[in-house]
Order: C-alpha cells, then sequence, then structure tokens
C-alpha cells in the first residue's frame, strides 16, 4: 500500500509492505492520486509533531531495514543519531571498521529516512549528500531544511 504525507519541504511517499513501513520517497512529481497518510497512523502523527518542533517525535526503529549487513551497520549507527546533532561519513566509517564513501554508499541506499535520519550524516568539508528517491539537487535543499529544523547550520 502507498500514501502520502506532505510535509513542509514537499511530498513524501510512504510504502507499506505487509503493514509495515519499507520505504520513505521524496516525491519529484505531484502524487495526488494516492491517499493521504491516515493522520491517526503513528508515522503521521511522529511526522506532524516533528515538523511542529517535537524533533523527538518519530517513530522509533525497532527493527534495521532489509539491506546488506554492511548497510545494516551503517543504518544502526545512523539511527543512533539523536535530533540537533551529526556525524560525518568518516566517523561512522571509524565505529564500524571501514571508510567513509561505502558509507555514503549506504546512506543513499537508505530506505526509510527522516526514521534513520542520514541527513544527520555529514561529509568532512560540508553538507554531503541527501536523494531521499529524488534529485539529489532538491534532496540537498531538503537536507539543509532538515537540519535547520533541528537546529543545525552548515
Amino acid at each position: 500500500m502507498q500514501y502520502r504525507y506532505e510535509a513542509p519541504f514537499g511530498t513524501l511517499l510512504c510504502r507499506f509492505e505487509g503493514g509495515r513501513l519499507s520505504e520513505i520517497l521524496l516525491g519529484d512529481q505531484r502524487i495526488d492520486y494516492l491517499p493521504l497518510l491516515p493522520e491517526n497512523s503513528k508515522l503521521a502523527q511522529g511526522l506532524d509533531a516533528y515538523f511542529s518542533g517535537s524533533l523527538n517525535a518519530l517513530p522509533k526503529i525497532t527493527e534495521i531495514p532489509p539491506g546488506t549487513p554492511f548497510q545494516r551497520r551503517v543504518w544502526a549507527q545512523i539511527a543512533a543519531i539523536p535530533p540537533g546533532q551529526t556525524l560525518s561519513y568518516r566517523q561512522i566509517a571509524e565505529r564500524i571498521g571501514s571508510h567513509p564513501r561505502p558509507v555514503g554508499g549506504a546512506c543513499g541506499k537508505n530506505p526509510l529516512p527522516l526514521l534513520i535520519p542520514c541527513h544527520r550524516v555529514l561529509s568532512a568539508s560540508g553538507l554531503g549528500g541527501f536523494s531521499m528517491g529524488g534529485n539529489s539537487e532538491r534532496g540537498l535543499a531538503v537536507k539543509r531544511w532538515l537540519l535547520a529544523h533541528e537546529g543545525i547550520t552548515c
């Protein structure tokens, strides 16, 4: 099942498989044909609260989504970054015994951005990348918005 959620920066496509959230994407095109995420769902309530300023309101990941063992290790590190804080690709790489570039690759494959907050991962020289399944330029604008929303200046 697919739903849309109207975030302050654009439409999020929320995909569910077997009743579980499987993917969040930033819509590049209008997706008005999809139903809105039910207001009484845990995800909608968490997103509403987060975008209203309650930065700890997003639902916590209880299980890291399917991926390679390496991706899952990276995503587990990212999931632990609290709102208002950041880590670099290098810091995550050091924690798991890897290198920054593959960490960046795993960030790009993150199926649940916002819940696994890859916007909180920065490069050594600045912002780094961010796509949320959309185009990278728009994704970087969203990353800047999310970081500013959490009080982080880059």
